[in-house]
């Protein structure tokens, strides 16, 4: 980009020593690429290896006529990106392996696009996956203050050339609306540089790419329960009590993907796992997934114990389970009822626990009433006694204590779990080992 963007202003000399830079690190990225074929960054879907090869597929692209390695490495990079597109989950779910964040899934995405379409007038923003991240969006990004409450509460950031080209593409108001908010999201504390950066970057490129012929259009509101099949994906959002459940049960980034997957990493597994559920009160945070780094434990999420031990992988692996398979857990429906403003979230846990634990069947369902009043009801058959324990994550600078048996979480406002229906049942508070 800044061979061209700056031109002969570099000079000859310049130029001649950046082009021998690019040749060098062209031909380094793809055998680097070749010998990682089934590793971060030669995986498919997996973050490193996602914005990797699309980085260098748009580099690629802009050196054709610069450099005669180029064609080469395009003969490899396009055939290789077309494989990423193909893994996109079908619903519009940012999956897990980019941290459910626009700018990691979507920047050098919508680079490539833009160099492929003015080199061949190819466009695969026409594909269908990428309309559906639209309606994602708006049924997980909160209208107010444009946060995302999903396993933490993280504010929209970058995507903003994507949401600009899918506007005028679409024609598609709410996508130019999204990407009005996404600019109006405002400096807040990023808890992470790359936050910074794909914010102050999106925004760049958000006011580059605006397109004011299409208007953006009011948001809808959301209908409270909403359910995304291929990424295994459920969300609950209640306006009056603001009061959002989320909840996942699906391979690492969705079932299309898994199926797609190219290498180990692209199979991964990490917390969180099956049928694992966050709680937030506002923008609050109450239930929530520690911060466990690449620590793979069952203590990092909301799950169920038989005996002490959780669900498969329980190993504490330091970076994840490669090629975790994926044996049938999963969310059997989401359910809403107009009349009585409730819902019901159902799910098969059962094939998440190891054959030892002789698990008959598990079903975990969650019943949702007004008044911000969740119901978690766990009916487990095993074919021999066990010692049972269920495991709730809250954070120590939030506040997590017990009255009796009750659990309460966060000072105001506080969400409380209160166990019903099982006399035996006792409590503690302990703190959860993280990388």
């Amino acid at each position: 980009h800044a061979y061209h963007a700056l031109g002969a202003e570099l000079g000859a000399d310049r130029r001649q020593r950046l082009r021998d830079k690019l040749r060098l690190q062209g031909d380094r990225f793809m055998a680097n690429a070749l010998l990682n074929r089934d590793y971060w960054g030669g995986s498919v879907l997996q973050d490193h290896g996602w914005r990797a090869l699309f980085a260098y597929a748009d580099g690629v692209l802009h050196l054709l006529g610069v450099l005669p390695e180029a064609e080469r490495w395009a003969a490899y990079a396009v055939p290789r990106v077309r494989r990423s597109l193909d893994a996109m989950p079908r619903d519009g779910v940012i999956p897990l392996s980019n941290y459910c964040q626009l700018y990691l899934y979507l920047d050098d995405v919508t680079g490539y696009r833009d160099a492929l379409l003015a080199l061949t007038g190819e466009d695969i923003f026409e594909q269908p996956q990428f309309p559906a991240i639209i309606d994602y969006l708006l049924r997980v990004v909160r209208p107010r203050d444009h946060l995302m409450l999903l396993e933490s509460a993280d504010p929209l950031i970058g995507g903003n050339a994507f949401l600009n080209a899918i506007a005028a593409q679409y024609g598609d108001g709410r996508a130019a609306a999204l990407q009005q908010a996404v600019l109006t999201t405002g400096e807040r504390p990023f808890y992470h540089t790359t936050q910074a950066y794909g914010f102050h970057l999106g925004a760049l490129q958000g006011l580059q790419s605006y397109r004011p012929a299409v208007p953006p259009a009011p948001l809808p509101t959301p209908e409270p329960l909403s359910f995304f099949a291929d990424g295994g994906l459920a969300t609950y959002r209640d306006p009056v009590d603001d009061v959002t459940l989320t909840i996942r049960c699906a391979p690492f980034a969705g079932y299309h993907a898994y199926r797609r997957a190219q290498g180990p990493c692209d199979r991964m597994g990490q917390a969180p796992g099956a049928g694992h559920f966050t709680v937030s009160l506002g923008a609050a945070p109450r239930l929530v997934t520690p911060d466990g780094g690449y620590k793979l434990q069952s203590a990092l999420r909301t799950c169920l114990l038989v005996d002490g031990r959780g669900q498969y992988g329980d190993i504490g692996y330091p970076m994840s389970i490669p090629a975790r398979r994926h044996r049938g857990e999963e969310i059997l429906f989401a359910r809403w009822d107009l009349a009585e403003h409730a819902g019901w979230i159902r799910l098969n846990l059962a094939p998440a626990y190891p054959e030892d634990d002789g698990l008959l069947s598990y079903t975990r369902d969650l019943l949702l009433y007004p008044g911000a009043h969740i119901l978690c009801r766990d009916t487990v058959a095993a074919a021999a006694p066990h010692r049972w324990s269920w495991l709730f994550q809250g954070k120590r600078e939030i506040g997590v204590a017990l009255d009796g048996r009750r659990a309460i979480f966060g000072g105001a406002p506080t969400l409380a779990i209160s166990p019903r229906g099982v006399p035996a049942l006792t409590a503690r508070i302990e703190e959860t080992p993280v990388v």
